[in-house]
């Protein structure tokens, strides 16, 4: 079974990691492991998120404005999580710091994103963010 870097990064944030763990290759087997302790903190730090803004938008919209997030932003990402000539740890580091990254993106956008803002107001917010996933690359 053959998953893309992007299928992966998404499969982290959806919390539907059976493809990863249906995989027979060890290397992403191992990886998977670590994916589950990364995705609980994923789970939990949504879920705070999804409490806090539940006035504004239901869940199941602001799920999906967060899954959008994880797609905007993980373009430079995915190269870096898939290297072989990166270790383990080093990447497990780059997925918790992207977690952040994309919370703090949240957390500034949600209210601009629901209260109908348009790309012209959003595309400042998310920029910022952009180049701090593209920074991640020094982070060993």
């Amino acid at each position: 079974m053959t998953i893309t870097r992007r299928k992966l990064i998404v499969q982290i944030f959806s919390c539907s990691k059976d493809g990863v763990l249906g995989s027979t290759d060890q290397a992403l087997l191992k990886y998977a492991e670590n994916l589950e302790q990364i995705s609980r903190y994923n789970s939990e730090s949504l879920e705070k998120l999804l409490t806090k803004f539940e006035n504004v938008a239901n869940k199941k919209d602001l799920s999906t404005y967060y899954l959008y997030l994880v797609h905007l932003l993980s373009k430079d990402l995915a190269q870096q999580v898939s290297s072989s000539r990166i270790t383990l740890q080093i990447k497990q580091n780059r997925l918790l710091y992207f977690i952040e990254i994309v919370n703090e993106c949240f957390h500034r956008a949600v209210i601009n994103h629901f209260l109908g803002a348009s790309d012209s107001v959003l595309h400042p917010i998310y920029f910022p963010y952009l180049e701090k996933v593209k920074q991640l690359r020094t982070i060993n």
